[in-house]
C-alpha cells in the first residue's frame, strides 16, 4: 500500500504545468533594470557602424537611460574610431517608447595628424520593443544626434572630413531584465 501511494504521488507531480517565469515589479519594489546589447549603424562621412551597451531604468511613468557604445568608420577617407555616450529620459508608451537627452562622442582620428576631440550635442530618438520572453525581448530604435561642435580634417590642400551636425542612427539589438 505504501508503494502504491509513492508512484501515485509521482505520476501526479509529472502532470503538474511548471509556473511561467514573469517580471514585474511587486508594490512597494523597484521595477527591473533592462540591460540591452545592440548593433549600431550611424550616417556621417561613411557608415560609422559598431555595438553598444544599455542600461534602462523604470522610474513610474518614465525612464532613466544610459548608452556606452563604439563604432569605427567604414568607407570614410579617414581612419576614425568613435565612441558615443548617451544620458536620456524616456516616455514609455506600451511597446513604443520616445527619448531624449544629452549626447558625447569621443572621436580618435589616425589618418595624416592624429587627433582625439570629443563632439557634444543632444538626442532624440523612438524604440520598439517585441517581448521575447518574460525577461528578454527584441529592441529596434532610429534616432538621431545633433552635434553642437564640429570639427574638419585636412590633408595638404585635401579636405577629407567635416563631422556631421546631424548624424541619424539605427540600432538593433536585445535586452535582459536584472
Amino acid at each position: 500500500r505504501m508503494v502504491a501511494l509513492a508512484a501515485s504521488d509521482l505520476l501526479l507531480a509529472d502532470l503538474a504545468v511548471a509556473p511561467e517565469l514573469v517580471v514585474r515589479a511587486e508594490p512597494g519594489r523597484r521595477a527591473p533594470l533592462w540591460l540591452g546589447f545592440a548593433a549600431t549603424a550611424s550616417a556621417w562621412d561613411g557608415l560609422l557602424g559598431g555595438a553598444s551597451i544599455d542600461i534602462g531604468m523604470p522610474r513610474g511613468g518614465y525612464l532613466v537611460a544610459i548608452e556606452i557604445g563604439g563604432a569605427g568608420l567604414a568607407g570614410g577617407r579617414v581612419d576614425l574610431l568613435s565612441g558615443v555616450v548617451r544620458a536620456d529620459v524616456g516616455l514609455p508608451l506600451g511597446a513604443f517608447e520616445l527619448r531624449a537627452g544629452l549626447t558625447l562622442a569621443p572621436i580618435f582620428v589616425q589618418t595624416g595628424v592624429t587627433d582625439f576631440t570629443v563632439l557634444a550635442g543632444a538626442n532624440a530618438s523612438a524604440r520598439v520593443r517585441i517581448q521575447m520572453t518574460a525577461a528578454t525581448r527584441a529592441v529596434l530604435a532610429i534616432g538621431a544626434d545633433v552635434f553642437a561642435t564640429r570639427t574638419q580634417y585636412v590633408l595638404g590642400a585635401m579636405q577629407l572630413m567635416t563631422t556631421p551636425r546631424i548624424a541619424p542612427w539605427l540600432t538593433a539589438g536585445m535586452e535582459i531584465a536584472l
